[in-house]
């Protein structure tokens, strides 16, 4: 899934709507790292593939994001996760794996 804040952007400016004239909550850098659970360098690749909305920059050295954007990612993640199945039976136990040392012990000791 690819996040494009462009089309989400085009789709709200079509709509018959009037774009709200309140502020919108930005989010620092520890903001959102406070709501998502990776760590910033996971965060920032995420951004560079187009996975993650891309910050604004609010002066030279400081960068935030809208909070609907991150909301917009969440519910858009939620939606579109292809490994959510909630029909999913977990086994009561694990398979056993079986090591070399395993084998070497079962080894009949010589005479």
């Amino acid at each position: 899934m690819i996040y494009d804040r462009n089309e989400q952007l085009t789709s709200t400016a079509i709509s018959d709507e009037q774009p709200s004239l309140e502020p919108q909550k930005m989010l620092i850098e520890a903001e959102v790292l406070a709501l998502v659970p990776f760590k910033r360098a996971t965060l920032y690749n995420m951004i560079k593939k187009g996975l993650f909305p891309r910050p604004v920059h609010i002066s030279p050295n400081r960068v935030a994001w809208f909070a609907s954007d991150i909301v917009r990612w969440q519910n858009a993640l939620a939606e579109a996760d292809p490994h959510f199945n909630p029909n999913r039976i977990r086994s009561k136990t694990r398979r056993a794996t079986v090591t070399y040392y395993d084998l070497e012990k079962e080894k009949p000791a010589p005479r």
